[in-house]
């Protein structure tokens, strides 16, 4: 059998068949539309406040992701859960809008919320504005000082809302919901004017700022350039 032959025949066929299957995942890969972007403005701050941010979230955490997130803090809300934080992938950016340095989302959630309106919890595993000189504080302080940032965020129908963080409330876990909270939601400052942009971002496929990678600690912040690499489906 001529087995040269048979193989220059065959190769371009397997090339074929390999663009088919490679082709529509590359699509997706590239096309790195967030399933949240949004726009904000800080406000009761000092220093901070007047600052504009960027949030864009590239996928939901997994029920598995918050499983284990919620079953740490329930264990230990210091430092043993900072470290959780650190070790679960990145699934989105806070970025000061006219700066070059972010905060990575480690878990990030949407619930429904009355009238029509959308929730979304977020939570950075380093307190918004740390990276600042002075570090953010609010005007209203909360009664603990945390690490890290824990941020509701509800918007309305028309793409328009607030949000509130840990920066002025406690952080408590939400069983029923499967959820961590604002304790004191209801009656925290606001300390976030959010909005949808008019049209969807998408992250480019070279990327947006160097990627804070599962288990990367928060040595340094992340600066633009790289996305967070895609997960699983979305939850």
């Amino acid at each position: 059998m001529n087995w040269q032959g048979l193989i220059r025949r065959t190769l371009p066929a397997i090339a074929a068949f390999s663009t088919l299957l490679v082709a529509p995942m590359a699509a997706t890969a590239q096309s790195g539309t967030n399933v949240l972007s949004l726009t904000a403005t800080t406000m009761g701050m000092t220093p901070g406040s007047g600052t504009p941010l960027t949030i864009d979230v590239s996928r939901w955490s997994t029920d598995a992701e918050r499983g284990t997130l919620l079953a740490a803090f329930a264990k230990d809300a210091g430092k043993s859960w900072v470290q959780t934080l650190q070790a679960a992938p990145a699934v989105g950016y806070i970025w000061e809008t006219d700066g070059e340095l972010g905060y990575a989302i480690r878990y990030a959630q949407a619930l429904p919320a009355s009238g029509g309106a959308e929730r979304f919890i977020l939570v950075t595993d380093r307190a918004l504005g740390s990276w600042e000189r002075v570090p953010w504080k609010a005007t209203a302080p909360g009664p603990v000082d945390y690490p890290f940032s824990v941020i509701e965020l509800q918007v309305n129908r028309a793409g328009q809302g607030e949000g509130k963080m840990s920066a002025s409330s406690k952080v408590t876990v939400d069983a029923a919901a499967k959820t961590i909270q604002l304790d004191t939601y209801a009656s925290a400052p606001a300390l976030l004017k959010v909005a949808r942009p008019t049209q969807s971002r998408t992250i480019p496929a070279a990327g947006r700022g160097a990627s804070a990678p599962a288990g990367g600690g928060t040595g340094a912040p992340p600066a633009r350039g790289a996305a967070p690499k895609p997960g699983p489906a979305a939850k």
